[in-house]
């Protein structure tokens, strides 16, 4: 199934976070433990010099909670902490005038243990699945540099499936590039290479300080989870629409709004 994208890209209001799924166990869901949460406005939060014209939608603010798993079993606990700001919105009134409603919404930046946006198979090499969690820890605060971590997780599965890295000319070793290596791949299977394909053109941008957003990440993450499952357990699920777009794109599949 596709990952639930609202689940890790939606902001929270004070109080109701969303069912992340627990880092250790991944059957029970975080909940927030009573009195941890905490948030406080920014020093740096913009206040015009004339008081009448300062307005609640300036505030930022800071934040940080302790949370805990559900699971009896388990009862895992995961620090997070972010940002948050007012919203502000408008419904009809009583009568037929247009009212304002502020609240605060916060977005998180940071989990320890960090999240598992899925599940890593257990047979899955260790240098291959170091490189997906680290692509999790960054996952909430810098896209690209978790994206980065998915295409080095790419060359560890090469390396895994005995892919060469390196090649001699004249008595030197010259490093295979990440893309001549898919090439080797490819003639081992070839509907996996056009997965890997896919995932490093969206590694690529975060590579190369080009922008990318957490959906180019969840798409590189879609396509992944599917190659570890076909190479690591063996069912892998069917993102070949996903992939020939990235691929005739040779990049992110269009510009969202985060």
């Amino acid at each position: 199934m596709p990952i639930n994208r609202t689940l890790w890209k939606a902001p929270f209001r004070k109080g109701k976070i969303p069912t992340w799924p627990c880092p250790r166990c991944q059957t029970g869901f975080l909940r927030l433990q009573d009195g941890t949460f905490k948030y406080s406005e920014l020093a740096t939060s913009t206040r015009p010099i004339n008081p009448e014209d300062w307005d609640p939608i300036y505030e930022t603010y800071t934040y940080s909670a302790m949370l805990e798993c559900a699971n009896e079993s388990c009862k895992e606990h995961v620090s997070s902490c972010g940002q948050g700001e007012v919203i502000e919105d408008y419904y009809p009134g009583e009568n037929g005038d247009i009212d304002t409603e502020y609240y605060d919404l916060f977005t998180p930046e940071y989990f320890y243990p960090p999240l598992a946006v899925f599940n890593i198979p257990r047979a899955c090499p260790d240098p291959v699945a170091e490189e997906i969690r680290l692509s999790f820890r960054l996952f909430f605060c810098d896209p690209a540099s978790s994206a980065n971590h998915i295409r080095k997780s790419v060359e560890n599965i090469l390396t895994d499936k005995d892919i060469k890295r390196f090649q001699g000319s004249k008595g030197k070793r010259i490093i295979i590039s990440l893309h001549q290596r898919i090439k080797l791949y490819e003639a081992k299977d070839k509907d996996i290479a056009e997965r890997l394909f896919a995932i490093k053109w969206l590694g690529n941008v975060g590579s190369h300080a080009g922008e990318l957003t957490k959906d180019d990440v969840l798409d590189a993450y879609e396509i992944l989870e599917t190659v570890l499952d076909d190479l690591y357990i063996g069912h892998g699920k069917s993102v070949k629409k996903k992939v020939a777009l990235v691929n005739k794109r040779k990049g992110p599949l269009k510009k969202r709004n985060e």
